[in-house]
C-alpha cells in the first residue's frame, strides 16, 4: 500500500523533465507558444493565491492581488526603455528589476499593515482605518 502524502520520483521527473524541455521543443518546432504559455502560468499562480487563501484559510481577501500588481507594473515601468527607465533608454537587467519589483511590493505590503494597524490591536490582526476613532453618542 502506498502512503497518500508521498511524492512518488517517476512523475515527478517526468514533469520537470517536460518543463525544462518544453521551451526548446517549442523552438526547434516554431511553434511560438512559450508566451501564451507564460500567460497561462501567471494566472495559475493567482489561482493557487487564491486557493490558498480563500480555500485553506477560509478568507476572501484579495490583497495579494493587488502586491501583484504592483510588482508587475513596478517590472513593467522598470524594464520600459521608453517610460519610466532610469538609465534613459536603456532597459535594466530582468535579473535585477524583478528583485527590485519584489521589494518594493513587500516594502508596500509593510507600509499598509502599518497604516491598517491600531496600537491596541494585535500584531496578527487588522481593522479598517477608522476602527476605534470615531465615537457615537456623548
Amino acid at each position: 500500500m502506498t502512503d497518500p502524502g508521498r511524492v512518488r520520483p517517476l512523475p515527478a521527473a517526468l514533469l520537470v523533465t517536460a518543463l525544462v524541455a518544453y521551451p526548446f521543443i517549442d523552438r526547434a518546432l516554431h511553434a511560438q507558444t512559450v508566451h501564451a504559455v507564460t500567460d497561462a502560468m501567471i494566472y495559475v499562480l493567482l489561482a493557487l493565491g487564491l486557493n490558498i487563501v480563500v480555500g485553506y484559510a477560509g478568507l476572501l481577501d484579495l490583497g495579494y492581488a493587488a502586491f501583484f500588481a504592483i510588482g508587475a507594473y513596478t517590472m513593467g515601468l522598470l524594464n520600459s526603455p521608453v517610460l519610466g527607465s532610469p538609465l534613459y533608454g536603456h532597459a535594466w537587467s530582468f535579473w535585477v528589476v524583478i528583485w527590485i519589483a519584489a521589494l518594493v511590493s513587500a516594502g508596500l505590503g509593510v507600509t499598509c499593515r502599518g497604516s491598517t494597524s491600531t496600537p491596541t490591536s494585535s500584531p496578527g490582526t487588522s481593522s479598517s482605518w477608522s476602527s476605534g476613532r470615531a465615537r457615537s453618542g456623548p
